[in-house]
Formats: structure tokens, sequence, C-alpha cells
């Protein structure tokens, strides 16, 4: 019998997230983007000048919209869902915006907006000139948010809900004194970087909301009930930019606006509270995904949490995730970070790890699986034959690959590309730069992280695998008669690869044989990165992902060892390959925590999938929870799960109309499935489902 979703929040509540749902905000935002063509001399100014009218522009015309009675502030510019700043000059865009961080809202809660202010003028006196202009600058972008600021309290106080109005009049310029305060308090920051274009992820709101919900509830002012309430309120406010249509590829909720629950203080404690679990109540009974969830797991982390979390994951939308709390912090303290900053980590949007509010991150993509095919194999190649006479030879070459591509790679890496980036909104949210006077792409921020990520790691471990079984163990075939196999795509032998697909047991299975490989690229391609932990100021550090890189990267991959043919879609993050997984959840957890994720502060993403049928009684309830303990246990790193009927997602590309809110939880996002174009949709179709 098909579980029902809860209905704790009343009936209004519901209403306004049916229509949020519906996508009635998103498909009705009012306008694109402001015009600066009429402004003289705009093109001889520098580019922090034309920031700042761009900005200040944008605040005075912003149409001002309610859509919660609660809460008030709207990113209402259509462009800003581009990853632009909403803004044009002859119709084209004038300033990227910023993603992949996570502002310090935390910080802005003690002081607010006036304390930011005061801070930025101490700053100011006796500045030299450039650290003086750069000031002036923060000082008006704060004067724009006010513009904005004000200009929503009026609309409010014409047309919307008095204590809302009274609220908003305090906040964020003074620190909140109440639980709704706070959440009106983040909600305008964050609305307001958003209708600049940027896409920040929330950070740790159950940490930042704890202090004041205590404090009222022992004084008999709020109730758990009221509190959840305005939650609810929060998360539907959250969907105003979902259209449920067609959004350049990875699908339309993909806006990074993550929410980490849980964690650990600098003693080891366990952070998860009754915040925590009101908001995964409301994400039960709401069904919104578009505040992806992490909750930082412990060892001390007590079961009605695992529970809630599976009682969340069993109605599908793949929007609860999990990091093992003690492996995550651990890495960013072997990369340096003092451990008060690592107990404090958030992710930045998608799953990456960061220190809110005191970081920039930026990562490059390497694939894994063409460094070995095409320079270590030579498998694309039409000239001579490689002669390595074992496995080990093989390895030793792939390891110089490895670090030949990440010496190339390090030149064009990413944070190079964002020089004269002009962030003030963004400068004002992290920690450094007012101090330094520097922005957070001029080396502004505590810590700067560019992330090298390696996609193709499981098909790279089945190759070597195969070849390994095949050429030296078995001697069915010599080393150089399967490269010209993988040359001709496979062509004329069919026997032979179903052989290689069908009698070898592959990475995921808990196979050492297999999984050895994948402990060994992994810790070829971590030493390659770790060879060089700082340039300048930015850290280095190795991580694992795809992102749904799998699509643009199959058609330079060529085919493998594996069996797999040029063009297929491959592994997913430390997923196995598609289709070499056959013996469980477990098995697969066994695998891909092999490894030691300590050394790898850039993260890396685990994923399985369930059937419904899983959570249809309590003995699935408690295998899930043994999973996810088991996944603590076993020193996994973060781990994603999606809970479907495989045959849905075929219905739901049949009849799209018929399941616009069906979500799937892509990399650190989650998407609506029919968001997805046609070749992302068969890639999480081509996934393995477990249970």
């Amino acid at each position: 019998m098909e579980r029902k979703r809860p209905a704790r929040l009343n009936a209004e509540t519901h209403k306004l997230a049916e229509r949020a749902l519906s996508m009635e905000f998103g498909k009705g935002l009012p306008a694109q983007a402001v015009e600066m063509d009429d402004i003289p001399g705009f093109d001889a100014l520098s580019r922090r000048a034309q920031y700042t009218l761009c900005a200040r522009r944008i605040a005075e015309n912003a149409p001002i919209r309610l859509i919660s009675p609660c809460f008030a502030g709207s990113a209402t510019y259509a462009r800003a869902r581009e990853h632009i700043v909403p803004a044009v000059l002859g119709g084209c865009e004038i300033f990227a915006s910023t993603s992949h961080l996570t502002p310090g809202f935390d910080r802005v809660l003690l002081m607010g907006w006036d304390g930011l202010r005061n801070e930025v003028e101490a700053r100011l006196t006796g500045s030299s000139d450039e650290d003086a202009m750069y000031c002036e600058s923060l000082i008006a972008a704060l004067d724009s948010a006010m513009i904005f600021h004000a200009r929503t309290l009026a609309y409010v106080r014409e047309n919307g809900d008095a204590m809302t109005a009274d609220i908003l009049s305090r906040v964020p310029m003074q620190p909140p004194e109440t639980f709704r305060e706070a959440l009106q308090s983040i909600w305008f920051m964050f609305a307001h970087l958003r209708l600049l274009g940027n896409w920040p992820a929330i950070g740790r709101l159950d940490q930042m909301l704890i202090p004041f919900y205590t404090k009222e509830l022992a004084d008999g002012i709020l109730t758990r009930d009221e509190a959840r309430e305005l939650l609810a309120h929060f998360f539907i406010m959250g969907c105003e930019w979902i259209t449920g249509e067609f959004a350049w590829g990875s699908g339309d909720a993909q806006h990074y606006q993550n929410i980490v629950l849980g964690g650990s203080d600098i003693q080891g404690n366990d952070l998860c509270n009754d915040v925590t679990m009101l908001i995964l109540e409301v994400v039960e009974e709401l069904a919104i995904s578009d505040f992806p969830i992490a909750v930082r797991v412990t060892a001390q982390t007590p079961d009605a949490y695992l529970r809630k979390m599976a009682e969340v994951t069993s109605f599908g939308g793949g929007v609860v995730a999990m990091y093992n709390d003690e492996v995550c912090v651990q890495s960013l303290v072997k990369a340096g970070m003092p451990e008060e900053d690592a107990r404090g980590f958030a992710n930045d949007g998608c799953w990456e790890i960061q220190a809110p509010g005191k970081t920039n991150f930026s990562y490059s993509s390497l694939d894994l699986l063409a460094v070995l095919n095409r320079r270590v194999l030579r498998a694309a190649d039409t000239e001579a034959l490689p002669t390595y006479t074992s496995i080990d030879d093989i390895l030793s070459a792939f390891t110089v690959a490895c670090e030949n591509v990440v010496d190339e790679t390090l030149p064009d890496a990413h944070w190079r590309d964002h020089g004269d980036g002009i962030t003030p909104e963004i400068d004002l949210y992290t920690r450094g730069c007012i101090t330094r006077a520097r922005g957070y792409y001029q080396g502004g921020p505590d810590y700067i992280n560019q992330s090298f990520h390696a996609g193709g790691m499981a098909d790279v471990a089945n190759s070597l695998y195969a070849i390994d079984e095949l050429c030296f163990k078995r001697n069915k075939i010599g080393f150089g008669e399967l490269v010209e196999i993988l040359r001709k795509d496979w062509a004329g032998q069919e026997a032979l690869r179903a052989y290689v697909k069908n009698r070898l047991v592959y990475f995921g299975n808990d196979n050492d044989d297999a999984d050895v490989f994948f402990t060994k690229i992994y810790d070829i391609f971590v030493n390659a990165v770790n060879r060089r932990t700082q340039v300048g100021l930015v850290r280095i550090s190795p991580g694992i992902s795809t992102f749904g890189r799998e699509i643009e990267w199959r058609e330079r991959r060529g085919a493998t060892a594996f069996g797999a043919k040029a063009g297929d879609i491959l592994a997913t993050n430390t997923s196995p390959s598609p289709g070499t997984d056959t013996a469980g959840a477990t098995a697969l957890i066994r695998s891909t925590c092999k490894v030691d994720y300590t050394r790898l502060s850039g993260s890396a993403a685990a994923q399985l999938r369930f059937t419904p049928d899983l959570f249809a009684d309590e003995e699935g309830v408690q295998a899930y929870i043994a999973i996810l303990r088991g996944f603590l246990t076993e020193g996994g790193f973060f781990l994603q799960t999606d809970v479907a009927d495989r045959e849905v997602y075929k219905k739901a590309q049949e009849n799209p109309e018929n399941y616009s809110n069906l979500s799937v939880r892509i990399s650190g996002w989650s998407a609506r499935f029919v968001t997805l174009d046609r070749e992302w949709q068969d890639m999480i179709l081509a996934r393995n489902w477990q249970g």
C-alpha cells in the first residue's frame, strides 16, 4: 500500500505550496533584465564602476512581489536564472555571476547590515586610495541593497501582512531577535544575492536558527507547530524560480540553493536538533526538492534522525543526502584547515565542502578514462601499438599521464579566469574580504580552493582489471590484439565482448581482485594532485565528480576493455560503470569505501537507487538505516539515494505533463526529471537501481 505524506501543516500553507509547485511563481517572473544603454560613457567606466551602476539600477527597478504572507523579498528578474547579473548593454550580458559559494549568513545574523557597514567604514579610515576605492564599492553595494529593501518594505506595508512589515523594518539591518526575524533576515539576504544573478547556497540552516528556536520555545512565545509553518513558507519561497520546463541540460532546480543539517562541534558532539527534524518534516510533507538537503551524520547521530531521513527518502525525489561528518572534517584538517573551521563545513551549492562565508571554491574536471584510453593505451591512434608487458607497466604509464594532465590543467584553472570579477555583495558576506580590502576573486577570502575533479575512475579500474585478466593472467588474448579490437570498437568480436561483460566481476561487487584497481587509480590521482598543495594563495585539492559530463565526454573516450563501446555513457562519480554491479547496495558500499577519503577534501559522491518496495514495512526502513550506518562505518564520504520505480521514469518520458514534479538527484542538486534533456534522462535510466 502506498504511503501517504503526513498532514501537519495548515490548509493555507498547502494551497500556497501547490501554487509554487505548479510553477506559478517561476513562470510569472515579471521582468527580464535592466538595460544600461542610456548611460552616457558607460563603456568608458571601470568595471567596478559599471557594476555599481548595474546593481543600483537593479535595486531601483526590480519588480516587487509577495509570494508568502510570512516573508518578503523576491528575485524577480528572469535573466538572473541564467547565471548572469540581470543587466544588459545592447541586449548582451555585462557581468557573469557567482555560484559554488555558501555566504556567511551566520556572521551577518550577529551584526546585521548595519554592523557590516560599520566594519567597512572602519576599514576605510586611513586606507590607501586603492583600498578606499574598494571599500567605497562595498558601501555602494549596501546602499543598493537598502534601496531594494526600502522598496520591498513599502510594498509590504501597503499590500502585505503587518507583522511581516514590522519584522522587515528591523532586519537584515539589525541582528534578529526571534525565530521569524532570523528566517526573514536569511531569506532577504539570499533573495538579494539571487536578484543580482548569483546562485548561493543557504548553508547550515538548523544551526543558524536553533538559538532563536530554543529561546522562544522555552519562553512560550513560539510553538513547534508555528515554527514548522514558518519553515514551510521559507521552503515555498525557494520555488520562486522553477518553471517545470527544459533548462539547459541539467534541469530547472539546479540553482545550488543547498541546505546542510546536523554536524558536530569542536568537541565532536552531534548537533542534530529539533530544527533539523522540523526541516525534514517540512520536506517530507510538501515534497519540495528545490532546497537539496544533506545531513551531516556522526556516529552519535540518534536513530530518530536517520529514521526521518529514511521516511523522507521513501517518497522519492532524491532530496536528502548524507555526509560522513568525521571523514569530511578530517579531510579538511589534513588539507590544512583549522579544525574549528573544518567543523563548520557546509557545501557550496553542490556537494563540495567548504568553510561557509570564508571560501572561494572552483574546480576543473579531468576525464581519467580518456587519459587511459588516449594517452596510455593509445586506443584512438593509428600508429604503432603500445608494448606493455605487465599491468604494472600500464599503471606506471598511467601515473605519468595523470601527473602530466594535472600539470597541463593547472595553468587554466578556473580561479585564474575571474581575476576581474566584481562581487561586492558576496565580499560583504565573505570573511577576509573587508579586512584585506580584496574581492572574492582577488585574494580576499580566507580560503581560496581549486579542486581537480576526476571522472571515470570506476571505468579506468574496470578497464585495467579486464586487461589484467584477459592479457596477463588468463592469456586469452595478447595485449596488442586487445588494443586493436578497441581501435575497431569491438567490431566482429561479440563473443569476446560477451565474455568480458558477463564472466568478470567488476568494481562495485566487493570483489577485491577488481576493487584493488579502484584503490590504485584513486591513489595515483590523489598523489598526482597532492604533489602541490598550494599555488600562490590557492589551495589545491583532489575530488571525484562527473556532474553529467559523462555525456559530453562520451564521444572522445572510445571503446573500453571491459566491453563498453565508443559513445556509451559510463560511470557517474564514484559509482560503478553502468550494468557492472550486481551484488547489491552493501557490496557497492564496501567496494567504494576501500579507499581513504580523508585524503580527498574536494569531495566524492556515492549513489544508490532503490525501489519504493524497500520502505513497505519496518524491516525495510531498518535496512535503509543500516545502510546509512554502514556507509558511515566503512568510511564513505557523501551518499545520495534515489527512490523510484524505473517504469515511473519511463512513463514520465512518454507523458511529461503527468509527472511535472518527479524529481531526481543529479549530483549535488535535484532536478525535475521532465526538465532534463533526453540524453540526461537516458543517462539516469541507464543507472542501476539497487534493491
